[in-house]
């Protein structure tokens, strides 16, 4: 059932699967009643909408950012453990990461130690420092874009 509610739940809490399932379910419902002005119209509308959100998603890869990467590491790898403050999670590794960090941090031995306890240090605050698959993915993001 489409209710508004429903509506404004996927639109106040992003799901990828229920954002497809809700776009299938409305583009169903313009196509079977097609044939009136108001739903034409909003079939039309959300075509538009939906080839937008793409245009826009692919502009944010292409230009992406080291917190935007880490973003998208931890929604990719969120699961019922995971707590749901991905973005206080990201904000805090992004600005412990940018204190420690120094040019060519990478290629020292000290550098990547500095970083990695930062990191742990970070993760720990969350209760996430026993992911070590978290760990290091969220490390390989920081040694690749910061």
């Amino acid at each position: 059932m489409l209710d508004a509610d429903v509506i404004e739940n996927i639109f106040n809490n992003p799901n990828t699967r229920q954002t497809k399932q809700l776009e299938k379910a409305l583009a169903k419902r313009f196509k079977d009643r097609g044939n009136l002005p108001v739903f034409k119209s909003l079939s039309e509308r959300l075509e538009e909408l939906r080839n937008k959100a793409e245009k826009d998603l692919d502009t944010a890869i292409q230009e992406k950012t080291p917190k935007a990467a880490l973003t998208d590491l931890f929604l990719e790898l969120k699961n019922e453990q995971t707590p749901a403050v991905v973005e206080r999670i990201v904000t805090d590794i992004d600005a412990i990461v940018r204190i420690v960090r120094f040019p060519g941090w990478q290629t020292t031995t000290g550098g990547e130690r500095e970083v990695q306890k930062s990191l742990r240090k970070a993760l720990l605050k969350y209760k996430l420092h026993t992911d070590q698959v978290l760990f290091d993915r969220a490390y390989g993001y920081i040694k690749e874009y910061y």
